[in-house]
């Protein structure tokens, strides 16, 4: 059975908010936002009026450790099956130190879950690692409302608003 990622449609929305918010401001001028255009400005020679909203868009995701925009809107979008890459949107270099089990099918990994079910379930990439979710959080400097959102499910569509609520905190966390 094909497995699909839960949507996240306000992790998407969020996403669309920060490229409006970053074209804007390039067009009005601002260095930090120019700066985050440089390559590409140097490497295919734009104006800063010459960035357009889907330059914007496809560097969100890229941040955001999607390949481009149209992965990112598929991820979040809940259109991506398991097998697939899910990027690396729940990973991060500073959880490398925490002792993480990394799995390279679904089924495994959920299998090691139902034995540890303090531990988490998250996608990268087309692989999954089962961490624990205080530890990961702490480790990812995250503040959630929701601290029970972390042990939502991503793959079906049971429990959307948890599992939104995380997603949605790690895109402000990572483009903050």
């Amino acid at each position: 059975m094909i497995q699909q990622i839960t949507p996240a449609p306000r992790a998407l929305t969020e996403v669309k908010i920060h490229a409006k918010k970053r074209l804007k401001a390039c067009h009005a001028g601002d260095a930090m936002a120019l700066d985050r255009f440089a390559p590409l400005m140097n490497k295919q020679g734009f104006t800063q009026q010459d960035i357009q909203l889907k330059h914007c868009q496809s560097l969100l995701a890229r941040e955001l450790g999607f390949t481009d925009f149209n992965h990112c809107q598929r991820v979040l979008s809940g259109q991506a099956h398991i097998g697939e890459d899910l990027g690396t949107l729940f990973h991060s270099r500073r959880c490398d130190t925490l002792l993480n089990h990394w799995f390279s099918g679904f089924d495994e990994a959920q299998a090691f879950l139902k034995q540890s079910p303090q531990m988490v379930l998250l996608p990268y990439k087309k692989q999954f690692l089962v961490v624990n979710g205080a530890d990961y959080v702490d480790a990812l400097g995250l503040i959630l409302s929701e601290p029970a959102c972390i042990y939502s499910t991503w793959v079906g569509n049971e429990t959307v608003p948890a599992y939104e609520a995380f997603a949605l905190s790690l895109i402000r966390h990572k483009l903050t």
